[in-house]
Order: C-alpha cells, then sequence, then structure tokens
C-alpha cells in the first residue's frame, strides 16, 4: 500500500506543477515554475543554461529579479523539451513493478539524458551535471546541500518535490505545502533513525508536512525521475524485482505533531 500512496503523491506532484513563462534567460523555454513558500523548483529547456557557468547566472538572475529570497532552490536544465518531459514520467499508481519497469525503458529509449540541475539550501549551492554517461558534481558556495548526515548514516538528499492541494482536507482547515523527499542512504535506517533523517528534512526545507522515503539505492521506481540521472552510466541498469525488494526501503511522514515511520510495502512483480 504505501509504494501505491507514493505512487499517487507523485502524480499529484507533477500535476501541480505548471508551466510557467518563457524568458527566464535568453532564448531559453521555461518548462515548469513551481515556487510555494521559500521553496522554488524551476525547469528550463535551452542551450546557455547546459553548464555550471549557465545555470548559475540562471540563479542569480533569478534572486535578482525576486522579492522574496528562497530558502531552497532546485534549477533544471535540458537540452531540449523531449527530455524534459521524459524526466517527469512516472507510472500510474496501479502499475506492477514490471509495469514500472517497462515506462522506465521507454522514458530512456531515446537515448542518454544531458541535464544539469542546480540545488541551493540557504547559501550552500552544488550544481550537478551529466551527459548522460559521465556525472560531475560543483560546489558553488559552501558545501553540497544535497549530502548530510543523520541517524547515523551518510545521506543523499537525491530529489524532492511539493504541493499545495486544491482544497483543504485537514479538520482543523490548514492547508499546508507538503514536501517529499528522496533520500539515499549508505545503510538501511531502523525506524528511530529514520526519524531523525525524516527531522533534517524538516529543518533543511523549512517545512513540517513532509513525506520521506528512503533507499539505500537511486531506485524510487514508482516515482518522477523513473531513474536518479547523476548516477553512473554503469549503475543505470535497473534491478530485478529481488534486488528491489532485498534491498529495502522506509517511509516517513511528519508534521507538527511528530514524525511517524514504517518499513516499505512493496507490490508483487
Amino acid at each position: 500500500m504505501t509504494a501505491i500512496i507514493l505512487s499517487t503523491i507523485s502524480a499529484l506532484l507533477i500535476a501541480a506543477s505548471p508551466p510557467g513563462p518563457s524568458g527566464l534567460v535568453p532564448r531559453a523555454t521555461t518548462e515548469w515554475d513551481q515556487r510555494e513558500e521559500g521553496l522554488w523548483k524551476i525547469g528550463v529547456v535551452g542551450q546557455q543554461a547546459m553548464s555550471v557557468t549557465g545555470v548559475e547566472a540562471l540563479y542569480s538572475g533569478l534572486l535578482g529579479h525576486s522579492n522574496a529570497q528562497p530558502r531552497v532552490v532546485q534549477l533544471s536544465a535540458f537540452n531540449d523539451a523531449s527530455d524534459a518531459i521524459r524526466y517527469q514520467i512516472n507510472p500510474r499508481p496501479e502499475a506492477s513493478y514490471s509495469d514500472a519497469i517497462a515506462a522506465l525503458r521507454a522514458a530512456r529509449s531515446p537515448g542518454p539524458l544531458s541535464m544539469v540541475r542546480l540545488t541551493a539550501i540557504g547559501r550552500d549551492v552544488v550544481v550537478q551535471q551529466t551527459d548522460g554517461r559521465q556525472t560531475s558534481r560543483t560546489v558553488l558556495s559552501g558545501r553540497d546541500p544535497t549530502l548530510f548526515r543523520a541517524g547515523g548514516r551518510d545521506c543523499e538528499l537525491l530529489d524532492f518535490h511539493f504541493l499545495r492541494l486544491p482544497h483543504p482536507i485537514r479538520a482543523d482547515g490548514r492547508n499546508p505545502v507538503i514536501v517529499r523527499a528522496l533520500v539515499k542512504t549508505d545503510s538501511l535506517p531502523a525506524v528511530g533513525d529514520a526519524g531523525e533523517i525524516a527531522r533534517t528534512i524538516q529543518r533543511l526545507t523549512g517545512h513540517e508536512v513532509v513525506t520521506v522515503d528512503i533507499r539505500t539505492d537511486t531506485w524510487f521506481i514508482w516515482q518522477a525521475p523513473l531513474w536518479d540521472p547523476f548516477t553512473s552510466y554503469a549503475d543505470q541498469a535497473p534491478p530485478s524485482h529481488e534486488q528491489y525488494v532485498a534491498h529495502g526501503g522506509v517511509f516517513c511522514t511528519g508534521d507538527e505533531a511528530g514524525v511517524r515511520c514504517s518499513p516499505v510495502w512493496f507490490p508483487d512483480k
């Protein structure tokens, strides 16, 4: 059930990311532009943003033209719109594991995905690059904000999403931003240690309402993106269903009442 819930949330998150206006950088097209309470997630298509200096210039320009200073920013740049589209593909919530792998292969069938992504949390800024085969990281300021230690584990924030539901569903009438994070750890944490990881995500993002999916690999099969494009090409072959289940996972939710974690239930093949 947990995996199905995760996929449903993922679909809502993608649907909640409306396309923004063109022109963030010259000769670039904005594919998505989502901003909520200090969180920015923006994707563009354009050659000028496909480098460390290009995406850094885009980031600086965005900050310079905004009255509000965001807490967390993710800027993704692609060579063409088709790459941006396949990066966001995710399987339907009721998909089996084999269905999810089929969707992954379809998304990757056009060939290697080139991408540049800047992640900033506070004053810490890193740029990741890939041509579909080789990857690199360049820290622009402070330290790499996607790498942290919590719950006795070395952690990597692989990706994050956020949304606000169209209508409040809580009894108190509140409609807070929901942050969802995908975290890779060097070893699978126990439930208590996973809670520390979730609380770290709350602190990093500045939001109490979070869901955190934790694995020891980069294969969050039921979410978009279907694969981590910044994993080395040699490690991009998807695991078998048996291998995927064997790695295990922990899923956490958090709000103002606290953090709750449990092992992940995996659907059949």
